[in-house]
């Protein structure tokens, strides 16, 4: 959760991604990101313009905090003071929508999965030995256009 006194900044890697963070820590050789967000651009033709969206640096992981080699940054700059309200409800929307806690929709959708999956084995004359189950997981996602 983000109080407003950290230190917002903006970085690009060497692979060519922009970064919206929080800088936690940095020593000679490695810098701690809190929350990085990876900023892309997507023209709009018709409109003559260009649209903003961001997105998890690691939208899969369960961290936030991230350590990279300065080897791998071109350059770090302060996030200008405008961008930090953005930033922060990008931040607190994600946390939102990362959250997961099993619905009864979402418990209903395992089982309905489950049946199906027992159904196929069933057609291919296949047992539960034969499969080796892992617990399924499902995510909601956002209305997020990439």
């Amino acid at each position: 959760m983000l109080t407003g006194n950290e230190f917002f900044i903006v970085l690009k890697l060497v692979s060519g991604e922009d970064v919206m963070a929080v800088l936690s820590a940095e020593d000679d050789e490695y810098i701690e990101l809190t929350s990085p967000m990876c900023i892309r651009t997507h023209p709009i033709l018709n409109a003559g313009r260009e649209q903003v969206t961001a997105v998890p640096l690691c939208p899969f992981s369960e961290e936030n905090k991230y350590v990279l080699h300065k080897r791998n940054v071109m350059f770090i700059k302060k996030l200008h003071y405008a961008f930090i309200p953005h930033y922060k409800k990008i931040v607190a929307d994600q946390e939102k929508t990362a959250t997961f806690k099993p619905t009864e929709q979402s418990q209903q959708v395992e089982e309905d999965l489950k049946k199906r999956i027992d159904m196929l084995k069933s057609l291919l004359n296949e047992t539960d030995e034969d499969t080796d189950y892992e617990t399924k997981v499902f995510i909601k996602g956002n209305d997020t256009i990439n």
